[in-house]
């Protein structure tokens, strides 16, 4: 064999190496799997959504940007919701749960997983119709867990801290590790207690949540009916032994004459079985239930006749009428009349005398403050000059909690153009001092 023929053959060797290596490289024969790194699973979490505002209620993201909170608001895990002094908010959660916020509360979405969700009460009272599932549900006061699988029960967390059960029972665990179980028809406040028809007359927020049960799941049983059912026993007793002497209390079917004298408003009438219900609006004709717009206090007394109100809607003229509540609704409404609420003026609990506000370029503006606002700033926005806190019409208020705050990046909310803008002191569901006002383009 001669060198020449000896170098082909080592040649055509050396090109079959070449393509097999490049086989195996590019995935071929032998399976050769790299390793796969683990992902972590996202965590599981529903929503929910506010579906009814009465009063001044805010909406705080988790990047504790809050806003105020109106019927459509979308929730979610890490969120937050107040009702500022007196009114009402309704949240419904994806499960099917209901959420109902009394005066004065704030909750916190803790957990929105659907195994196990967790609702921080803050402060206030919070009403809890839970979706019967099989996962865990509790409401957290301090260090306390008031959990349920399927329940309705109302849980606070001011003066009183504790629970009452009106379906089902609830679990109470505390972080000692200690458990007690709270059966339906009784309260919790450091000691079992029955809950008695006193409690239910004497509070008007439990009184509201047995009208939503009432009216949202009218064929659904257990919801407050334990006390229905002792009302019913009373009434047999006492008909066994004076049924002819007793005078049932009489419906009136008469004329409801309405007066105002400030913010109060009276009427006379000869008394109606479920009480009455004060409507009132901006707009002329106020009913219940409630068209948009409209507000009602629902007085379960029989005998009364009188009711402050509230401007649930701003300063301006608002338009009352009062009826016979029904059960469901109303019928034999009164004559209206109107009252004024003027503009109030809020008192500042810290000391600032001023605020100077300046752009710093684009959407980013800064601020300096003369005195302490030691519950942070609002600053609020819009197309209209004078842009308040609580927002009107077309404005928006961003709130920064930290006094040492002094600059913002704002973003358009009503399409592009020229805002007008302010920062003021916030004083806790108001404003006291305003800054100057800018014009930024967003």
């Amino acid at each position: 064999m001669n060198k020449s023929t000896i170098g082909i053959g080592f040649g055509v060797l050396l090109l079959i190496l070449v393509i097999v290596g490049g086989f195996f490289l590019l995935g071929g024969g032998e399976d050769i799997t790299e390793p796969v790194e683990e992902v972590e699973t996202e965590e599981l979490s529903i929503g929910g959504g506010v579906v009814f505002v009465e009063g001044v209620v805010e909406y705080r993201g988790a990047d504790g940007v809050s806003v105020s909170a109106e019927s459509g608001t979308s929730v979610a895990q890490g969120d937050s919701v107040e009702v500022l002094g007196e009114g009402r908010a309704i949240i419904n959660l994806d499960d099917g749960s209901v959420l109902r916020l009394g005066d004065d509360t704030v909750i916190t979405l803790a957990s929105l997983d659907p195994n196990h969700m967790a609702i921080s009460l803050d402060k206030g009272e919070v009403y809890s119709r839970v979706e019967a599932a099989d996962r865990v549900y509790e409401v957290t006061v301090d260090d306390t867990r008031y959990q349920a699988m399927g329940t309705a029960y109302l849980t606070k967390n001011h003066d009183e801290k504790g629970c009452e059960v009106y379906e089902s029972s609830v679990t109470v665990k505390a972080d000692d590790e200690s458990e007690l179980t709270i059966a339906q028809g009784e309260k919790y406040y450091g000691e079992l207690e029955e809950i008695t028809k006193e409690d239910l007359s004497e509070d008007s927020f439990t009184q509201w949540n047995k009208e939503k049960d009432y009216e949202e799941y009218p064929t659904k049983l257990g919801h407050f009916e334990f006390l229905d059912n002792v009302e019913e026993e009373e009434v047999e007793e006492k008909e066994v032994v004076v049924k002819k002497e007793t005078t049932p209390v009489v419906v009136n079917t008469g004329a409801i004459s309405l007066s105002a004298n400030g913010t109060t408003v009276y009427w006379n009438a000869t008394g109606s079985s479920k009480g009455y219900k004060v409507t009132w609006s901006k707009n002329s004709g106020p009913t219940y239930p409630t068209r948009s717009g409209d507000s009602y206090k629902y007085l379960s007394d029989p005998d009364a006749s009188s009711k402050t109100l509230t401007a649930f809607d701003g300063a301006g003229t608002y338009y009352v009428r009062v009826c016979e509540y029904t059960g469901g609704g109303c019928e034999n409404y009164s004559n209206q009349v109107t009252i004024v609420f003027e503009e109030e003026k809020k008192t500042e609990e810290v000391s600032v005398n001023s605020i100077s506000l300046w752009s710093t370029g684009g959407e980013n503006i800064a601020w300096s403050v003369d005195g302490d606002a030691s519950k942070g700033f609002k600053v609020t926005y819009s197309k209209n000059s004078g842009a308040t806190y609580p927002a009107r019409s077309g404005d928006k208020a961003v709130y920064y909690s930290s006094p040492s705050d002094a600059s913002a990046s704002l973003s358009a909310f009503d399409g592009e153009g020229t805002y007008k803008v302010r920062v003021c002191a916030y004083i806790g569901g108001g404003c006291s001092v305003y800054s100057n006002e800018i014009s930024v383009e967003l």
